[in-house]
């Protein structure tokens, strides 16, 4: 059982929503996709629309003000149904097509993990310390 957990603010990550879920549909355990929208200051419609179509998978909620970068996250710890928490940054990508079993194969072993993600390009050259930081991590993924 896992918990995907990906706090946003002020980025409609449906397209990360619509993977991961297409990537869940193919696996035996139950998993569920949570995203907290750190009260956005821009409209996500593409993601209400997502939330709107009910399914049991996928949940997008809201704290009632804006909690911050670690705030956000055990926001989500506390809304995730079970023990096994998969956190993603809402404007990265899965890095392969089975990026999620990869995760789930690694859950007996119960250790943290961290990578595997690809970061859009910054449109602004003065805000790339954080793509070229999950450049370097990534290449020293165990996955």
């Amino acid at each position: 059982m896992l918990s995907i957990l990906i706090p946003t603010y002020n980025y409609d990550c449906a397209a990360l929503v619509r993977e991961l879920r297409k990537q869940a549909s193919r696996e035996t355990i139950d998993i569920e996709i949570i995203v907290a929208n750190d009260c956005s200051t821009i409209p996500l419609p593409q993601l209400e629309r997502l939330a709107s179509a009910g399914d049991n998978i996928f949940q997008l909620v809201a704290p009632k003000q804006n909690l911050g970068r670690s705030g956000i996250r055990n926001f989500l710890a506390n809304n995730a149904r079970y023990e096994n928490l998969l956190f993603i940054d809402s404007d990265s990508m899965p890095s392969s097509q089975n990026y999620l079993n990869r995760y789930i194969k690694l859950i007996p072993r119960q250790i943290v993990v961290s990578g595997g993600r690809i970061y859009r390009k910054p449109e602004d050259k003065n805000h790339t310390l954080l793509p070229k930081y999950g450049e370097k991590e990534k290449n020293a993924d165990v996955l």
